[in-house]
């Protein structure tokens, strides 16, 4: 697909999506606000009294469960949870390991670092589809 095409999806998926953008880049879907805070999370709030909900670390996460949230699908929203949180924790194993292989000698060590940190890459790339393929299906 060439960039004149993909500019002209951009207005149709707009309005596929029940999504509104801010000025403040926060999103507003249905009675919900995701803004990003100084942590770099997404904070999901009701619009009006802005009572804070949850916190995820992607704003696909923070969409899908404003939806379930919305609908009361616990079930669907736990499942949310649980994946942005798997996708957090080995994002941050990827980084620390990624860290330690460049600042150790050790050649075992060192091995054992990179396997570490492949298997870890491929968890976050693992999690991160899942949220997506969710996203696909909800929206």
């Amino acid at each position: 697909m060439n960039q004149n095409s993909n500019e002209k999806l951009k207005p149709d998926i707009k309005s596929l999506l029940p999504i509104t953008i801010l000025p403040d880049k926060s999103l507003v879907y249905e009675n919900f606000r995701i803004l990003k805070n100084r942590n770099e999370d997404y904070e999901l709030r009701h619009l009006k009294g802005r009572n804070l909900i949850d916190k995820f670390r992607t704003k696909t996460a923070a969409l899908l469960a404003a939806k379930f949230y919305k609908t009361k699908d616990f079930n669907r929203y736990n499942q949310v949870v649980n994946l942005d949180s798997k996708y957090y924790h080995n994002l941050t194993d990827a980084q620390l390991y990624k860290f330690k292989v460049k600042n150790t000698q050790d050649h075992d060590k060192k091995d054992t670092l990179q396997w570490r940190l492949e298997v870890s890459e491929q968890r976050v790339s693992y999690y991160k589809e899942q949220i997506s393929q969710l996203f696909k299906t909800y929206f």
